[in-house]
């Protein structure tokens, strides 16, 4: 008959490597924490890059020019959705390059042809709902869709839009020539050159005073200069506002790149620029 197994007697004998240690538990806590803040971090970044609801509406009275062509050439085939998915995804891929620069929460956009006539080609507010932070509302101007190249008009205006959409603004205490500045250098990413005003001889390179297309200029030279240096700079915007941000995102006096920069455009006779085709309008 077979002998029941029975426990090893002696307790002094254990199953485990002689060798083996078991952490402390401090650096077990430790390490947890770290992961699970890694884990959260990661998690964030992938639920705000999984996209973002989108709506188009047609305000514009029925029957109208802009409504017909809207309608039309935007919303039946969905053409809208496209070029704002588009203008947003290129905006993405400059402001937030990696992981590393968290995403601004975008929930929802809504894109709406106006009822009238706005003062400026487009607008950028939030929605309805101050409860649900991220809810976006871009409308433009029906005077877009009497442009000879509506697709041109909208997606430019959707371009800036998007811009606007996705920059950190130091919870508003940016200043605007630096966000319209911001908004136009991406804008010059995309390829929408507009006329620049030439800088002042030994004027500043930026400011309330200048124009923000030639301050754009000058933000495009930082970031050739200092490359990512738009994405470090909107990081750094993303709780609040200081003048020396600029100087750390570009590692460097902005002053001193500002002396370069006129001294380039002294020897090139840089003064303005002209208009050119949105790259993004070849797929509208």
């Amino acid at each position: 008959m077979e002998q029941p197994l029975l426990s090893n007697p002696n307790p002094s004998t254990t199953t485990d490597s002689p060798t083996a240690e078991s952490a402390p538990p401090t650096t077990l806590a430790g390490l947890a924490f770290v992961f699970i803040l890694a884990a959260m971090s990661l998690w964030a970044n992938l639920e705000a890059s999984e996209g973002f609801d989108i709506t188009i509406l047609n305000a514009a009275p029925p029957g109208t020019l802009a409504a017909r062509r809207f309608d039309l050439l935007f919303v039946s085939n969905g053409k809208a959705s496209q070029i704002l998915q588009n203008a947003s995804e290129f905006v993405e891929r400059i402001l937030y390059p990696n992981e590393l620069y968290p995403r601004k929460p975008v929930r929802s956009v809504t894109l709406r042809l106006a009822g009238h006539n706005l003062s400026e080609v487009v607008t950028v507010g939030h929605g309805d709902d101050s409860q649900r932070p991220g809810d976006f509302v871009i409308v433009v101007s029906p005077t877009a869709m009497a442009d000879p190249n509506p697709g041109l008009a909208l997606g430019s205006a959707v371009q800036r839009a998007m811009a606007r959409v996705w920059l950190w603004d130091g919870q508003g205490a940016a200043p605007k020539w630096l966000m319209d500045a911001m908004v136009e250098y991406l804008s010059l990413s995309a390829g929408l050159v507009g006329d620049a005003v030439p800088l002042r001889p030994g004027g500043p390179c930026w400011g309330e005073e200048e124009e923000p297309v030639g301050t754009a200029r000058f933000l495009k030279y930082c970031e050739e200069r200092r490359s990512g240096f738009i994405a470090r700079l909107n990081r750094a915007m993303r709780k609040h506002w200081s003048e020396i941000m600029v100087d750390v995102a570009l590692g460097s006096s902005s002053q001193w790149l500002c002396s370069a920069y006129q001294s380039r455009i002294r020897q090139r006779g840089e003064l303005s620029g002209s208009r050119s085709v949105l790259g993004l309008s070849q797929a509208m």
